[in-house]
């Protein structure tokens, strides 16, 4: 469950998250990606969006995340710089890099690579973590990831979820059930123009929630 939280929060997103610099949803119709309005609609990655998600299992800890630019990673352009930063005294500072991309008609939004602040080199995710797969509707399931035997699986079970959390109310939300294994790991929840807002672990215990944001 830890790297499907981590995940889920650097995406934040991840929520729901535009997919080249400064698109928007007059830009759709500009990019072949635009044909899929969900993911765009659902992971919004536009330099300048933010999102603070609190830590409900360690009093109140909290984690910030900012869309920092527009970069190629590997030969793969159109990229985006993820910032993540905790807020407590050891909270780490890390990026991450991702892409939306477009494979025949499967289109997805990955987790590309990670390092932490102070490495020079990002790590590369092969297994590239996909966290949203069109098309969006109830009964999608994909391999988040596959690692060394260990296979992740994601499968929305809702598309209109309400979920309340500090940052407000949001309707027609994403549920994303999560298992590793075959295990049920918990649920995330995606609002529309949102990003994530809220995640559960296996016994319901909710681990994070939507403080506040901030979509460009």
């Amino acid at each position: 469950m830890k790297k499907a939280v981590l995940v889920a929060v650097i995406s934040i997103v991840i929520f729901s998250f535009s997919f080249s610099t400064g698109f928007g949803k007059d830009e759709k119709d500009k990019n072949p990606l635009a044909a899929n309005p969900d993911i765009i609609d659902y992971f919004p990655l536009k330099v300048g969006n933010s999102w603070t998600m609190e830590d409900k299992i360690n009093n109140g800890f909290e984690i910030s995340t900012v869309v920092k630019e527009n970069v190629e990673f590997e030969g793969i352009k159109n990229c985006f710089e993820v910032k993540v930063e905790g807020k407590d005294i050891d909270g780490n500072t890390t990026y991450s890099i991702y892409d939306y991309q477009k494979k025949d008609k499967d289109y997805s939004v990955s987790l590309m690579g990670s390092k932490y602040k102070d490495d020079e080199e990002w790590v590369n995710e092969k297994a590239n973590y996909c966290i949203l797969k069109y098309p969006i509707e109830i009964g999608k399931e994909w391999i988040a990831e596959e690692d060394e035997g260990d296979i992740s699986k994601s499968k929305i079970v809702a598309t209109n979820e309400k979920v309340i959390a500090p940052a407000g109310v949001f309707k027609n939300c994403l549920k994303i059930e999560l298992r590793n294994n075959g295990v049920f790991n918990g649920f995330e929840w995606y609002a529309p123009n949102v990003g994530v807002v809220k995640i559960t672990d296996e016994d319901g215990t909710t681990i994070l929630e939507l403080k506040e944001y901030q979509i460009k």
